[in-house]
């Protein structure tokens, strides 16, 4: 995945390919109700042919991708479930290496790596270009035999001690504008077909408004004038 953003653009992929995807770190608008990483990091909801994946993004930028490339392995599989990153269940266990491998793959980790280079050296480059916490590069490193067990059980002390990035570097002062916290909520798909809807008439502004949290008619309005319907509407 290329970008600054991995997490964005594993999203949009994602949405790309059917699969509505959301993301927040409270219960709906509430700022006083936040979500704790140590109750879930991410879950998936299916019913054929539908799928929805929903993060906590309170959890650093690392553990959302995994977390979003968790989740995915439960679309593949057809198999609801809720990511806490643990590996209780089969499917859980499963759904970890799936993610794994899904963001290093062995040819890129072998394409990565340099013998040349120290076992720690070895995770903290796979780390910073398969996105993944240098916790999961160690491991992912070892199930592919480039760090054997030992090594691995000497380096995760230093590993874990490592800081880890909670959002990504912003350029800009100030929050996020309305209308983009709102598409990360509930999503570009979910967005773009509610402001849809409620620009043909099909569904009433007052339910749109709704669905998208929006507590005001002009709040809404503000928000379709940022989706694909305004184009609709003015042509």
């Amino acid at each position: 995945m290329q970008g600054p953003d991995k997490v964005k653009t594993l999203c949009s992929a994602l949405e790309d390919s059917g699969i509505l995807v959301s993301r927040n770190s409270i219960v709906e608008s509430s700022t006083t109700r936040p979500l704790s990483i140590d109750e879930f990091r991410g879950f998936t909801l299916i019913q054929a042919p539908y799928a929805l994946i929903f993060i906590n993004t309170r959890d650093s930028k690392t553990a959302q991708l995994f977390s979003l490339s968790h989740e995915l392995g439960h679309v593949v599989l057809g198999q609801p479930g809720i990511s806490d990153h643990g590996e209780s269940r089969d499917i859980e266990r499963w759904c970890n290496r799936f993610a794994a491998s899904f963001l290093a793959p062995a040819q890129l980790v072998l394409s990565t790596v340099s013998t040349s280079d120290s076992p720690f050296d070895s995770v903290k480059t796979l780390s910073r270009k398969s996105g993944m916490s240098q916790e999961a590069a160690l491991w992912r490193l070892v199930h592919l035999n480039v760090i054997d067990s030992n090594e691995a059980s000497t380096l995760l002390p230093l590993v874990a001690s490592q800081p880890v990035q909670a959002t990504e570097p912003s350029s800009s002062k100030g929050g996020p504008a309305r209308h983009r916290v709102v598409k990360a909520r509930v999503g570009n798909r979910f967005f773009d077909a509610v402001t849809y809807a409620a620009v043909a008439g099909k569904i009433p502004q007052k339910e749109a408004a709704q669905l998208l949290g929006a507590a005001t008619a002009d709040s809404l309005s503000k928000l379709i004038a940022h989706s694909p319907s305004a184009e609709w509407r003015a042509s």
